[in-house]
């Protein structure tokens, strides 16, 4: 009886293996199979010191299952597991019904995960791919989530987002730091930190602060340098009305001026006017100023005497107790020699010269017909 029981259970391990299994030769524990269980097996390069073969198919070449680890593959200096499809599968392929499907650890410098495209052209896939409904890529770190870096020039860029329905594209949130940082640290650039453009009919960039004390945007830049520029458009303020909203247009000079208004009073025919004192911090006024009088009585009035402190209302004829208004305009301080100064970075800008921007359309077409 007992004869029969060996033979079944003999014929049963062989249908477990009926994998191919090839091996090295194995010197020292047996775990009841000719397999290695807890020995070093030594080959050549590149022969394997194990190798599992289904030549059925879909089937499994290898499974780890355990409450621990399942497979694990460890090495000094080169891969500890090696995932590879020499057809349109996928080299690795990490599933989790609760968990992580793929992990990627490092204690040093490397990637935890490296995912590298052999195809090192345009037309390359990615490096890695996340597929999800919900976060395709989900990056947490102390420093940086998610660092891309490219060397090439545009449109290659470090990290590019796509949406193609309506959402964004590209969506940063953050509950106490800075939602979007862009800086170029190269001193010697004249390139552009942030560029947003649209081929729509909506805006290229919206700034909207939705808190009670929120504040839509700020512009600083050295003393000297433009602040802000606007091509073939208006700066307007825009403001509600009985009527809906409406743009009020800024007033643009040919120099660079700051204005200060105020009402004055003729006592026995003259007034000494003086100048707000924070205001004559902000403009030159030891160089001319302009004085702009309106009378709201009976009277001619003129501008005696000028300073940079104060400044002397007369009365030509009239009412000697007249109440008037003012407008003072100085030069902006560091700006005095300011006049119509040249833009050379919107020389070649198709909003302003539409002429230029069809001819480098054409030459580039000419180009590509070449």
């Amino acid at each position: 009886m007992k004869a029969p029981k060996i033979l079944l259970s003999a014929l049963a391990i062989l249908a477990t293996l009926s994998l191919l299994i090839s091996v090295g030769p194995v010197v020292g524990a047996d775990c009841g199979f000719t397999l290695p269980c807890d020995d070093s097996v030594s080959v050549a390069p590149p022969t394997p010191a194990l190798k599992i073969s289904n030549p059925a198919g879909a089937g499994i070449g290898i499974m780890g299952a355990a409450h621990g680890i399942g497979v694990l593959g460890q090495t000094e200096i080169n891969f500890g597991v090696v995932g590879e499809a020499t057809g349109s599968g996928k080299g690795v392929r990490g599933y989790s019904a609760s968990g992580v499907g793929v992990e990627g650890w490092s204690t040093g410098s490397s990637a935890g995960v490296n995912g590298v495209n052999g195809n090192m052209t345009d037309t390359g896939g990615p490096g890695v791919y996340g597929n999800s409904y919900n976060t395709g890529v989900y990056g947490l770190a102390p420093k940086i989530g998610v660092f891309g870096k490219t060397g090439g020039t545009a449109p290659h860029a470090g990290v590019k987002g796509q949406n193609t329905g309506t959402g964004y594209g590209v969506y940063g949130i953050s509950f106490n730091g800075v939602a979007g940082y862009f800086a170029i640290t190269n001193r010697a650039s004249a390139k552009t930190a942030l560029m947003a453009v649209t081929s729509g009919n909506g805006w290229a960039g919206q700034f909207v602060a939705k808190g009670a004390q929120g504040r839509g945007v700020y512009i600083s830049t050295p003393i000297g340098n433009q602040g802000l520029e606007v091509v073939g458009g208006l700066k307007n303020a825009v403001v509600a009305t009985s009527q809906g909203a409406r743009s009020l247009s800024a007033e643009e000079s040919t120099g660079v001026y700051f204005t200060d208004y105020g009402f004055g009073k003729l006592k026995d025919g003259q007034a000494v006017i003086k100048i707000d004192p924070v205001f004559a911090e902000t403009v030159n006024l030891n160089q001319d100023y302009f004085v702009f009088l309106q009378p709201y009585a009976k009277a001619e009035l003129y501008v005696s005497q000028t300073g940079p402190k104060a400044f002397e209302v007369r009365l030509n004829t009239g009412d000697p107790e007249a109440r008037f208004a003012y407008r003072l305009v100085g030069k902006r301080r560091g700006f005095e020699q300011a006049r119509l100064q040249p833009a050379p970075w919107a020389d070649n800008d198709p909003n302003l010269y539409p002429q230029k921007g069809a001819d480098k359309v054409a030459a580039v077409q000419v180009k590509e017909n070449k």
